[in-house]
Order: C-alpha cells, then structure tokens, then sequence
C-alpha cells in the first residue's frame, strides 16, 4: 500500500480559480454565489472559519504558494487571536482530537517557529472547484 500526497500548488490550481482568488474586488452577486456555495458543502460554516480558508487558499494561488502559512502569520493578518485562528484552522484540517474536520487544509510542521503551518490540501481544491463552478457565468464550460 502507498499513500499520496497531495499538496495543491499555484501551477496545480486551474485558473479560473486562481484568477477569480488574485482579483482585489468581487460583485455582491459572486459573494452571494461564493457563500452559498460553501454553505451548500458544509451548512454550518462559520464567517470566521470561511475566511480563515479563503485566506490560506489565497495565498496557495499566489506566488508565495510554496511556503505554508504559520498561524502567527495568519491570525495577526486576519486580526483574530492566535486560540482563534487555531480553531478555525482545526475545523479545517482533521478537526478537534482527530475527528469532525472538513480536510480543506493541511497543518505542517514549523520547526522554524515550533509550530504549525496552514497550506490547502487536496481536499480544499475540491471544495473550490465545487463552489466556483456555481460561480461560472452560463454557458460557460471548461476553465
């Protein structure tokens, strides 16, 4: 038995969505189509774990795709606290004690800060693609 891994890159992101996460403004037509879209996968995500995810998905679309996010980074970028930025990063890996988590991220040893680091896991492209497809204009096929 072998295992794959799966670490989702700026170059393994297809474009449409890499596009759509670079752009700095979105209509509150796409807003509502993005919310809801997440909603539909996991109905009870909270406004504070979606942004913790569409911050780390963000940034595996840029260029500084290679380097995953610690969470002091991340929680002082989001402005919430480190506990806080920790949950919401736990409901998005394998959940709390290993159970219940959506699988949207991957948590990474930080030697450099003895802590962990967030990146987009394969599980996390999948849920992007399910949502940006409902964020594609109609007749639109393809990437």
């Amino acid at each position: 038995m072998f295992f794959l891994f799966f670490s989702p890159t700026r170059d393994g992101m297809p474009e449409h969505i890499r596009d759509f996460l670079d752009r700095e403004h979105i209509t509150w037509d796409e807003m509502e189509k993005l919310l809801n879209g997440f909603r539909a996968i996991k109905p009870d995500i909270t406004v504070g774990t979606l942004l913790t995810f569409l911050y780390i998905a963000r940034r595996t679309s840029n260029e500084s795709s290679d380097i995953p996010i610690s969470l002091k980074v991340l929680s002082d970028a989001l402005g919430m606290s480190y506990q806080s930025a920790a949950r919401h990063c736990d409901l998005l890996s394998e959940g709390v004690s290993g159970s219940g988590g959506l699988g949207w991220v991957e948590k990474i040893s930080n030697p450099q800060e003895r802590g962990k680091a967030m990146q987009l896991s394969y599980g996390g492209l999948v849920a992007l693609l399910q949502v940006f497809e409902k964020l594609r204009p109609e007749g639109q096929t393809g990437p």
